[in-house]
């Protein structure tokens, strides 16, 4: 009587071997495939930090111009309104492009700088709603959180290959 096992399953222990092999080759990464990636990686996410500081910018802009009064409740409300479109945009193409837990590094630091620059528009949106001075004070302290964790965005330079 023959045995219907295959040969590798009657040594003992010894299908584990071809099989461990067979799983590293096919996901082992080449070095040239990460060459590749790693510019495009670095570009998405300086485009996405590009565009986070100019959010910044006119955020600070936009509460200069209500206190000069050159922007009125309404206007200010509409411009705040937009950032937070374009900001809720960039943590949207964030969340897509760099999906995996993030524990420390730039990217680390731009979640928590956009969750902060969000609050921030967020209270400025109420504060100019309600009126209350207090969800400007609170808008503020969101925003320097935000500045914060901006100084930990620059991502490290990479040599080109040759």
């Amino acid at each position: 009587m023959q045995d219907s096992r295959p040969a590798a399953a009657t040594r003992k222990g010894r299908a584990l071997l071809p099989a461990f092999a067979l799983t590293l080759v096919l996901t082992a990464t080449s070095p040239v495939s990460g060459r590749r990636q790693r510019p495009r990686r670095q570009r998405q996410f300086a485009g996405l930090v590009q565009e986070f500081n100019a959010i910044c910018f006119e955020l600070q802009k936009a509460r200069a111009d209500l206190s000069t009064r050159d922007l009125d409740d309404t206007e200010f409300g509409d411009r705040i309104l937009g950032l937070f479109v374009r900001a809720d945009s960039i943590k949207s193409l964030f969340d897509i492009s760099f999906p995996k837990a993030r524990r420390l590094g730039p990217a680390y630091a731009l979640e928590w700088a956009l969750k902060h620059l969000m609050e921030s528009l967020r209270e400025n949106y109420e504060g100019i709603v309600e009126g209350n001075g207090y969800r400007f004070v609170t808008a503020d302290l969101a925003f320097k959180a935000a500045e914060a964790w901006k100084g930990s965005l620059v991502m490290e330079q990479v040599p080109a290959a040759r």
